[in-house]
């Protein structure tokens, strides 16, 4: 790591170099060194700034010390110690105005220096990541209100494509525009979901999986990405488990093969995936761990250091409109710190870039990993009750549940809904009901329903703000928690499982 670099705004050469002498000797670089105010702020829009002035006040020119920080913190944000030997009430004042980062009084020792300039730089550390958090916390009120909405949206558009799929020719030009409306929608919810991991910590329930399986499907589906220019190197070994959400894990893995492929853009390059297993030393612990890590390094454009201290921004980006979001290392950093892994980096502009991911790897070895069910092709039998707000939402629901062989009757309240089972409580096996109901939410609905009859089995829409646990669902009374928007093979899947369950 390069050593920070300090610009001296100090009038009396003895003192600026004697400055110069202690800043040097505590392992700091001196940019320059200024006499008037009016110099340092002209030093301070450099290109790079320096990472911290250590102002004096009273200065040679027209403006002094304070004055000097003032017009610098309108167009910066560098952290300032002032230095001086001259104290008073009026200029206490004025220097709070300015937002210091310390204060020194001369003569002063190395270590109180030193005790400045370190508390200083854990200052503006603590202060950038504060800021972080008031904007990921932002970003996930702004994505929360717009998920219920936006998914419900999504979920006719996707619903309707994939019927439309079904019913035309598979070789036809309307299939292909269906096939591309549903690949659309998917990106849509996809959008919304790297918002919400962004803004807030998951409450998944994180299964043992095996990278080298999810990391088999995306390569099987980021073909597409990769042109006739970019050659494709792999080396992946048969690694233990991990913890981990399938597809949060996917998410990852795309969005690093997705930057490699744009990085590489249309030059000849090569795209260079690898899978291991490794150790990671904690220098602070002083302990090695297992991990699985998955390596993929491109020989793309790389990056200058300034990119790589933006990388992780939300919302950052180097690529042009049409290539993304800029979501996608936010969204890789954010997993897989919530996996307790680690993301290194490392990259040299024209000489490509290095992503290595470690996750923690299980040790234990006599874990199971469930196999995913999959809807049974015979027509089902059972008395649905279906309750959504959203009339398209249900329609799509109804015809999707009717089609498979199933009874629907339809609720655009939980109230209405409610009533109907008080009244006919054998009427139903199965409840589904939206958690975003107005006046009464789908969870309470369920736990309403299944009060008056507890054979009763129950779904719950949630959008991905609102992931329930199983524990918590349990407690409800809900039986099987799906995220919108809902595909039919997974719905009708649930479905079948379910009522078949309640019949035995």
């Amino acid at each position: 790591m390069k050593p920070k670099r300090l610009l001296i705004v100090e009038d009396n050469s003895f003192i600026a170099r004697d400055t110069k002498r202690k800043v040097t000797k505590l392992g700091y670089k001196v940019a320059d060194i200024v006499s008037s105010g009016e110099e340092a702020v002209e030093k301070a829009q450099n290109d790079p700034p320096p990472d911290l002035i250590l102002m004096d006040i009273i200065l040679e020119g027209d403006i002094d010390g304070v004055e000097a920080a003032r017009q610098i913190n309108i167009k910066q944000h560098i952290p300032i110690i002032y230095v001086t030997a001259y104290a008073s009430k009026d200029l206490t004042q004025r220097v709070k105005l300015t937002g210091p980062y310390g204060y020194i009084t001369k003569p002063f020792k190395d270590e109180e220096l030193q005790n400045a300039v370190e508390i200083a730089f854990y200052k503006q550390e603590m202060e950038i990541k504060l800021f972080e958090a008031r904007k990921m916390k932002a970003i996930g009120i702004l994505a929360g209100g717009l998920a219920h909405d936006f998914n419900n949206i999504l979920f006719p558009i996707m619903g309707y494509a994939e019927l439309l799929k079904e019913e035309l020719p598979s070789d036809g030009l309307l299939s292909e525009a269906a096939e591309e409306i549903f690949i659309g929608a998917g990106r849509a919810s996809e959008v919304v979901k790297q918002l919400m991991v962004l803004s807030r910590p998951e409450t998944l329930e994180l299964q043992p999986i095996k990278v080298q399986s999810v990391l088999s499907g995306v390569l099987n589906t980021s073909n597409v990405l990769l042109s006739q220019s970019v050659k494709l190197e792999q080396n992946i070994e048969d690694c233990g488990l991990i913890l981990a959400d399938a597809s949060q894990l996917y998410q990852v893995i795309m969005n690093l093969i997705t930057n490699a492929c744009h990085a590489i853009g249309e030059k000849k390059g090569v795209l260079t995936i690898d899978l291991t297993e490794k150790d990671f030393h904690h220098d602070s612990k002083q302990i090695r761990q297992p991990y699985v890590c998955l390596s993929i390094c491109d020989t793309g454009a790389g990056m200058d250091q300034e990119i790589m201290g933006k990388m992780f921004d939300p919302y950052f980006s180097t690529k042009q409109k049409h290539q993304g979001s800029g979501l996608g290392l936010s969204v890789v950093r954010s997993i897989v710190e919530s996996y307790n892994g680690k993301v290194l980096c490392e990259s040299e502009p024209g000489r490509g870039t290095q992503f290595e991911i470690f996750f923690p790897r299980i040790i234990t070895d006599d874990i199971k990993i469930t196999e995913p069910e999959t809807a049974s092709e015979s027509m089902g039998t059972g008395q649905i009750c279906f309750v959504n707000n959203d009339s398209s939402v249900t329609a799509l629901g109804k015809y999707n549940l009717e089609s498979s062989g199933y009874q629907v009757t339809s609720f655009a309240g939980s109230q209405e809904a409610l009533d109907f089972i008080q009244k006919a409580p054998e009427k139903f096996d199965l409840i589904i009901a939206d958690i975003d109901m107005p006046h009464m939410t789908g969870d309470v609905l369920i736990s309403k329903v299944k009060k008056i009859q507890p054979a009763n089995r129950a779904i719950l829409f949630t959008d991905h703000q609102k992931k329930i646990s199983k524990e918590k669902a349990a407690q409800m009374g809900v039986d099987k928690v799906l995220e919108k928007p809902v595909e039919k093979n997974l719905l009708v899947t649930a479905v079948q499982a379910l009522v078949q369950n309640k019949k035995e």
